[in-house]
This record gives structure tokens, C-alpha cells and sequence, in this order.
């Protein structure tokens, strides 16, 4: 068999029926090329592993000389694109045949009837989205995106075969964007216009389309583009992945008259998955800065305060809601039991009345890490937050669309208006257990979902009103949360005047009106300013919001702590006491103890200190304070705790006795009411006519 009758067998495996006269050559070329720089050893490897890869740069020397490799004076941005304005080229034209007539030449040289997997690796440059248009059709890119929708893996058919039913001529008919055109009549003499079709031989490969995302943009619509996958690329992502593609880009038919650009993906690299979360963000750190060299001038009790007021410069004061935020941007350490992990995201809520920047702040805390977004929950559904499953009408299959929550997997996501999400039961799931599972249509899928939630959110009455609950969340949703802060505007009388004062004294020149606002607030700060408070403020100089975020990234993924001895006896010794008082659970122990986790990182130290617990514990004591001063009220609170010291003391009591305590008492809710509950929940058990008897054990203050 001579070279011209073997390049045709082996065309058929990757031409089908496409004239292969203009190439023979070049098969030619690039086979002698080969032989002479490939070992037996290489030769061996790829008959049996069926893949061969080259490097861009000499995949493009190859075309461009056919047996010098490595020239540097090749100009590759006629090859790709990289650049706004670039040539069109016969590179660019034929870019598909070369890449099909590299791995032929292979098939040839090996002298085996398989077909080679062809890949190009390295690529030099990364292709921006905003460059996709018409002018790159034909042209290779490295595109960098997070994936949001997938799609079922399907068989590709390139080629029909038919057999004449009379002479049984043999005719080939190609596929273009899954159209055919039957044969009209038999090219032998019988002319005969009846075909039937051979089963079993068709060219088939499998294929998945999917839909990457734009990872950084600014203010505006990310944009995406679909991809397609061919053979071994074919189910190697999920939703939710950082990937690079390597491929070609091309126009295909979506609507009569209307084209759209997708990219044949060549090779795959995943810069973020399940597997490596840690490999996105390490190529994320500016190499030329050392994180462990910014704080090394500072006191240790400097860092927190300078950090804090680094990361959100422009909202001012609020410090306690900017180190909540902080504690979820550092997280805690990811612990492993068994197959299982335990979560190290630290969730956070702010309650508030509008006014005190929560969305300013949220907006801010979006733009520190990669993979974080800011959604509004009045405009989010639950599919739009976590997983929806859309139907493909050409396909008739369901394919996978990422939500907002999966598409910051190892980020954050800050969610504005919490309470306005009709149905947070979708959240529950993914704050617990770091997955999102779908069960629709006879799809069961689970989506990892690494996220850390931060919400914000108005009382229930848009503002705070004592004696009534101001929560309006489920307890099952909020014992997900590791921080509930809840800040109300809580000036006394006396402090109020003072506030009162300072406005009517002002002057209403409009020059003096900036300077004068932030004096009010430097006096509304200083009025609430307690002991703890205090220590996370300083007046040392902010530092660089990008060396803050290179040493956020790098403290985040390769700083782990762990607890020390000390610091285990003050936790311990916190929750022992708080249990007595206040109902924490477990879920709150564990939340302290992410909480002492992150107040390391900030330190970059591998070892929780006992000062960091006493710290944190403080930090803790605040948001536990908060929720029981609003919750219900404070004087409220204060009248129900005394309610029960008054019950624990008695054996019996009469209805008249409660209704007259509750008359002389700060609760302001009805006798009634307050029996009911009471009953309801075993504290008192009716033993006669308005006689109840009284059970201490069911009472907890």
C-alpha cells in the first residue's frame, strides 16, 4: 500500500467524506516531521493511550515552517486572539483541517486504523470576553469563565451511509448543524431514487454543550458564551467550576438568518473544582508581595482595627457590623470526620433600620473575593439562587443551570433584603451541608455549594418595636447563621437631646454641610461607643485595599489554625456559663469556635491564642446581648425572666395571683395570652377551677 492509498483509509476516520486531495501533502509534512522527532517510546505511548498534545507555540511553528519549531520569529498574534484589531490569515481559514491533519499524520505513521485524540496545551495568553466577536471566528482563544449550565451528554453524527436498494451503489451523505439531504437519485447507472440506510455504521462521537460565564466584571451584565465538548472532554466539569478553554471559535445557525458564536474546545484545564478548590485562589496572590511582610510594624492589637477599616474605607464607623463581615471573608478551618467535612464558612445576618449602610457595606464585601456576587433578594427566586433544571427544546433533555449560590462556591455571596426571598427553606440545605441536591423530571444530582452567606435585612415592621417580635425568620433558619447582629437605634433620652441639639445648633451654610455630617456621626459613634468597641478602633493610616486583599486571599487558603489548650478551657468555660442564661446550642459553640479561627487568620498565626478566644468571646457576648435586648424588647425580656423567678418559687398558683404579678409588671401583653403560652409550654398545669400547678423543671431563664 502506498502513502497516497494509506492517507486515504486513515481520512475517512477523521475527513469523512470531504475531499482530501489539497491535504495529502500536508499529511505528508507534517508525517515526516514527526518521524523524525518522535521516539519508538512516544510512538508507543500514544497508540496506547490514543491522545497526543503539543504546545501552542509549536503547533504554530509546525503550520507556519513544518520542521522548525520553537521560531521565535513566528508572529503568533496572526494565530489568535489577544489583541483588538488582528489579520485575518489562511491559518485562521483552515485552523480545523490543521487540526485534524496533525493527529492523521500520526494514525499514518503508526500504520494502526485508530483515530488520535489531539490536543494543544500551554496556551501564552487569555482571551478576554469582551473580544469575541465576528473577527475571531476561526481564530483560537483561552477563554477563563465559571461554568453555569450544563448540558446532557449526547451522540454527535458526522456522517449517514445509504446503499441503493437496486445496485447497491454505496453514498455518503454529511451532517452540517444536524441537517441531511437525502440523495435524490443513485450515482451509478441504475439511477434508481431508492435508498435504505445502513445501521451500524455511522461516525459517531460524543459531545456536551455547556455555558461558561464571565468571571470578573464590573457593574454590568457578565457575559457568556456556550462551549462545546468532544470525546474525553465530555462530562469532565459541573456547575460551579473556574475553568479555562482552549478552542476554536465558529458561527453556527440559530435562528433563520441569525448566527450565533460558540467555541469547539480543544483542551480543558480546571482551575477551580471539587477536587482542588485551593489551586484557584493560590494563582490568584500577586507573587512580588509577601502577605506575612504587611502587618510586620504593627502591634498585634493594631491588626484587627487596620484590617477592618482597610477593607470597607468608605463606610464609616459601624465597626462591629465591618468585623462580622471580616470574620465571613477570613472563615475558619475546614475539619474533616470520616468521609464527611465540617463546614468552615461563617454565615452571617445583619438586622438593622434603613439607614446604617448595610447595602453599602454588603456591595463592598462582594468585590474583595473572587467569586462573590451581590444579589437582591426582592428580585431572586430559589432556582435563581441555587439550581434550576431547564428543558432543551432541540435536546427534549433537561440540562443544569448554576445559580447564584453555586456560582460563588469558595466565594460570597451577599444577599440584600433577606427577608424579602419568599422561600429561604432552599438555603437550609446549603448553609449545613455545603450541597445543593435536585430532584426534578427523574434528575437526582447533588452540586457542591462552598459559599458563605452574608445577608442584611429591616425588622419586621422596618423598624424596631418593643414588646412585639421584630424577627421574622424561622429559629431553624437562624441557627444556621453563626453571627446574628442586630443593631437598633438604641440613644436614650439625655442622648438624644445631645443629638437633637448638635442639628438645630448647626449653620446652614452649605459649604460647612459635609464636615458638619461627620461630626453628628463622630457624636451618635462616640455616644455607642462601649469598652469593646473601642479596642477595634485606631488612627493609623489605611493600607492598600489590593495588598489587603492579596493578604485576605492568602491567609484564607493556606492559613489553617487550630485551638490551643488554653484557649479550649475559655471556650468551654463561656459556653458552660452562657447555657445557664441564654439558650445557646451547640450550633452556637461551633460558631465561636469558627470565629476564634478567623481572629487567627487575621494574625496569620496556625495557633488560636487564649487572647483570641477572650476576644472573640466578647465579640460573641455583644451579638448576644443584641438579640436579647430586640428580640422581644428589653424591658420585656426583663419582665418575662422575672415572671419565671416569681413561678419557680411557688408550687401552685391562682389565675387572679398571675393576672395581678403581669398588672404591676413591665410585660404589656394580655393576661390571657400570657396564661395560654404559659400552659402551652408545660410551665404551669391546670390542677382545678383557675388553679394551675407549677413545673419548675420546664422553667429555663
Amino acid at each position: 500500500m502506498n502513502d497516497v492509498e494509506e492517507t486515504e483509509i486513515l481520512w475517512q476516520l477523521y475527513f469523512q467524506t470531504e475531499p482530501h486531495n489539497n491535504h495529502i501533502l500536508m499529511i505528508k509534512k507534517f508525517k515526516d516531521h514527526f518521524s523524525r522527532t518522535l521516539e519508538q517510546d512516544d510512538l508507543n505511548k500514544i497508540l496506547q493511550t490514543g491522545m497526543f498534545s503539543l504546545s501552542i507555540k509549536d503547533f504554530l511553528a509546525l503550520i507556519a515552517n513544518g520542521n522548525q519549531i520553537n521560531n521565535d520569529s513566528i508572529n503568533y498574534n496572526n494565530y489568535v486572539v489577544y489583541a483588538e484589531e488582528e489579520k485575518q490569515n489562511e491559518f485562521n481559514n483552515n485552523l480545523e483541517i490543521f487540526l485534524k491533519c496533525v493527529p492523521c499524520s500520526l494514525s499514518s505513521l503508526i500504520n494502526k486504523p485508530i483515530k488520535i485524540m489531539f490536543k494543544l496545551i500551554e496556551p501564552f495568553f487569555l482571551t478576554s470576553f469582551d473580544w469575541l466577536t465576528s473577527c475571531s471566528i476561526s481564530k483560537l482563544v483561552n477563554l477563563q469563565g465559571t461554568v453555569c449550565r450544563i448540558g446532557s451528554k449526547r451522540p454527535l453524527i458526522s456522517k449517514l451511509i445509504f446503499e441503493c436498494a437496486k445496485c447497491r451503489e454505496i453514498i455518503s451523505v454529511s451532517i452540517n448543524n444536524n441537517l441531511y439531504k437525502q440523495p435524490s437519485k443513485c450515482k451509478g447507472r441504475c439511477r434508481s431514487r431508492t435508498f435504505n440506510l445502513i445501521s451500524n455504521t455511522e461516525s459517531i462521537q460524543d459531545f456536551q454543550e455547556i455555558r461558561i460565564q464571565q468571571t470578573a466584571y464590573e457593574s454590568r451584565i457578565p457575559k457568556t458564551i456556550d462551549v462545546i465538548l468532544y470525546d474525553s472532554l465530555v462530562g469532565s466539569v459541573m456547575p460551579g467550576d473556574v475553568i479555562e478553554v482552549l478552542g476554536y471559535v465558529s458561527a453556527i445557525t440559530e435562528q433563520k438568518d441569525l448566527y450565533k458564536l460558540i467555541i469547539h474546545a480543544i483542551d480543558i484545564k480546571l482551575v477551580k473544582n471539587i477536587t482542588n478548590p485551593q489551586q484557584y485562589f493560590s494563582t490568584l496572590t500577586t507573587p512580588d508581595t509577601n502577605p506575612k511582610e504587611l502587618f510586620r510594624n504593627y502591634k498585634e492589637n493594631e491588626i484587627v482595627p487596620l484590617l477592618i477599616n482597610s477593607l470597607f474605607p468608605d463606610v464609616y464607623g459601624n465597626e462591629l457590623i465591618k468585623l462580622a463581615v471580616t470574620f465571613s471573608l477570613f472563615g475558619g478551618t475546614i475539619k474533616y470526620a470520616n468521609e464527611s467535612t465540617i463546614r468552615k464558612d461563617i454565615h452571617t445576618l445583619i438586622i438593622g433600620p434603613p439607614g446604617l449602610g448595610k447595602s453599602k457595606l454588603l456591595l463592598n464585601a462582594s468585590q474583595i473575593l473572587p467569586k462573590s456576587n451581590y444579589t437582591c433578594g426582592a428580585s431572586a427566586t430559589s432556582t435563581g439562587l441555587t439550581v434550576s433544571l431547564v428543558h432543551d427544546q432541540i435536546s427534549g433533555d433537561y440540562v443544569a443551570e448554576a445559580g447564584a449560590l453555586v456560582l460563588c462556591d469558595e466565594g460570597i455571596c451577599c444577599l440584600d433584603e433577606f427577608d424579602k426571598i419568599n422561600d429561604t427553606r432552599c438555603l437550609f440545605e446549603l448553609m449545613d451541608q455545603q450541597k445543593i441536591t435536585v430532584a426534578k423530571a427523574g434528575v437526582v444530582c447533588s452540586i457542591p455549594a462552598r459559599t458563605t452567606i452574608v445577608a442584611a435585612t429591616n425588622p419586621k415592621y422596618g423598624h424596631f418595636v418593643n414588646g412585639k417580635g421584630n424577627i421574622n425568620f424561622e429559629a431553624r433558619l437562624m441557627d444556621r447563621f453563626d453571627i446574628v447582629l442586630i443593631l437598633n437605634d438604641d440613644l436614650d433620652e439625655e442622648h438624644s437631646k445631645k443629638v437633637s441639639d448638635y442639628i438645630l445648633n448647626c449653620k446652614e451654610q452649605e459649604t460647612k454641610r459635609i464636615k458638619e455630617i461627620k461630626i453628628l456621626n463622630d457624636v451618635i459613634i462616640d455616644l455607642r461607643t462601649d469598652d469593646f468597641i473601642s479596642t477595634l478602633k485606631n488612627d493609623l493610616p489605611l493600607l492598600s485595599l489590593a495588598k489587603v486583599k492579596n493578604y485576605l486571599i492568602y491567609a484564607r487558603e493556606n492559613v489553617n489554625p487550630i485551638l490551643s489548650k488554653a484557649a479550649k478551657e475559655k471556650i468551654k468555660e463561656f459556653f458552660v456559663n452562657s447555657k445557664k442564661t441564654n439558650k445557646i446550642t451547640t450550633r452556637d459553640l461551633e460558631s465561636i469556635i469558627r470565629i476564634c479561627e478567623a481572629k487567627s487568620k487575621m494574625n496569620l498565626k496556625t495557633i488560636v491564642s487564649e487572647n483570641d478566644a477572650l476576644f472573640c468571646i466578647n465579640f460573641y457576648k455583644k451579638i448576644l446581648e443584641s438579640i436579647s435586648t430586640v428580640n422581644t424588647g428589653g424591658k420585656q425580656k426583663k419582665g418575662l425572666n422575672d415572671l419565671f423567678g416569681w413561678l419557680k418559687q411557688k408550687s401552685f398558683v391562682s389565675k387572679n395571683e398571675i393576672e395581678d404579678y403581669i398588672r404591676n409588671s413591665t410585660i404589656n401583653k394580655s393576661y390571657d395570652d400570657i396564661i395560654h403560652k404559659l400552659n402551652n409550654q408545660g410551665i404551669i398545669i391546670k390542677s382545678g377551677k383557675d388553679l394551675f400547678k407549677v413545673n419548675r423543671s420546664a422553667i429555663s431563664m
